[in-house]
């Protein structure tokens, strides 16, 4: 996917800001069903190595073999910038993590193993995120016109 052009391969561009504080042409991108804010997983049992978790995609070949779409991009939830919503767009590493067993903190903060239900999605290392920098997006400049 080149975004430098101002196209994706599917989906629709949107504006949207990045934590530089522009404007930009973001194409439509997934969130995270488990990160920082929600789950808070963690790959080890001290709980310094954190996880991302995206939702698998269906058997129809959509999600390719790693059962997550690779060409799209995630966010985690949007955070406040100045006045407005930014986001963190990323792209996924080329594997997910092969174990499902997975650690989170607990109500005194001690690390723990998690016992929720993530069949559902493919994680991979936080670690491992590339985040989309603002020179590979198609910067929007508005003006206000009489």
């Amino acid at each position: 996917m080149d975004l430098a052009d101002g196209h994706a391969e599917q989906g629709q561009l949107l504006p949207g800001d990045v934590p530089d504080g522009s404007l930009y042409c973001l194409p439509n991108q997934s969130w995270f069903n488990f990160d920082s804010q929600r789950g808070n997983l963690f790959a080890d049992a001290a709980c310094s190595d954190a996880v991302v978790g995206v939702t698998k995609q269906g058997a129809d070949g959509c999600g390719g073999p790693t059962g997550a779409d690779m060409t799209a991009l995630y966010s985690e939830a949007p955070f406040t910038l100045g006045k407005c919503q930014a986001v963190r767009p990323f792209r996924l590493p080329n594997a997910p993590l092969a174990t499902q067993t997975f650690y989170t903190r607990s109500t005194t903060n001690t690390c723990v193993p998690y016992t929720g239900d993530t069949s559902g999605s493919v994680f991979f290392k936080r670690s491992g995120l590339v985040e989309v920098q603002p020179s590979e997006l198609v910067k929007i400049t508005a003006t206000l016109e009489h």
